[in-house]
């Protein structure tokens, strides 16, 4: 379990920074601004993830059955907490640039994408459990 956690941060946390440089390499091509910290927006959805697969885990420990329902909460919440976090660049302007909405989005897709993945494959050990017990 501490191995499977580990990998999937260290695996995240190499995406999320070639990502990070990458954007900011794109946007300084384009000459681009932004209304918030492409810094603080790759900080937030790594931290999430971290407490994603934190809870999938525990999820999986109590009561794996529920592991599905617990990642769809999980991804409602980030969902929710990015319109806090980022309430001022999402709604205190008439409207955002292009390379500003997609500079919010590339990163949720980013950490959304593993959080599935890792959630699959948590599914799939709970489906093989299953099937070994029947």
């Amino acid at each position: 379990m501490i191995k499977r956690i580990l990998l999937a941060f260290l695996g995240s946390a190499a995406v999320c920074t070639i990502f990070f440089y990458l954007h900011g390499l794109v946007l300084s091509a384009y000459e681009a601004g932004l209304p918030f910290s492409l810094l603080k927006s790759y900080t937030f959805h790594f931290v999430f993830f971290v407490i994603a697969v934190l809870i999938i885990e525990v999820v999986f420990l109590l009561n794996p059955a529920q592991l599905g329902f617990s990642y769809l909460v999980v991804v409602f919440c980030k969902l929710g907490a990015v319109v806090v976090v980022f309430k001022e660049a999402l709604f205190d302007q008439e409207s955002l640039a292009m390379a500003a909405k997609l500079s919010l989005i590339v990163p949720l897709l980013l950490f959304i994408v593993p959080e599935a993945i890792y959630c699959a494959k948590m599914l799939k050990k709970v489906d093989e459990n299953v099937t070994e017990s029947k």
